[in-house]
């Protein structure tokens, strides 16, 4: 959370809203958060703070999985498919 600004600097770590409004400055497709303090029982209230700056925010929880693909990269939808000549 913002609120915890100063130990997040201390500790060489970001808030969610610091890595919210860097994803929007690089003009990012998405921005996933983790490495969250245990001092954070809910996270709801970190995905909320980065969401109200860049909404296409989501947590990174252990044992899920994300994935990822290049911006140019056929999603799998629509592509056509082998002819036989």
């Amino acid at each position: 959370m913002h609120e915890d600004l100063e130990k997040a600097e201390a500790t060489f770590h970001s808030t969610a809203r610091q890595a919210a409004l860097l994803a929007q400055k690089a003009s990012a497709g998405r921005l996933v958060i983790g490495h969250f303090s245990a001092r954070y029982r809910d996270l709801a209230p970190l995905l909320e703070e980065a969401k109200s700056i860049f909404p296409a925010t989501e947590l990174a929880i252990e044992g899920e999985t994300i994935t990822l693909r290049e911006e140019n990269e056929p999603t799998g939808k629509d592509e056509p498919k082998d002819m036989e000549d």
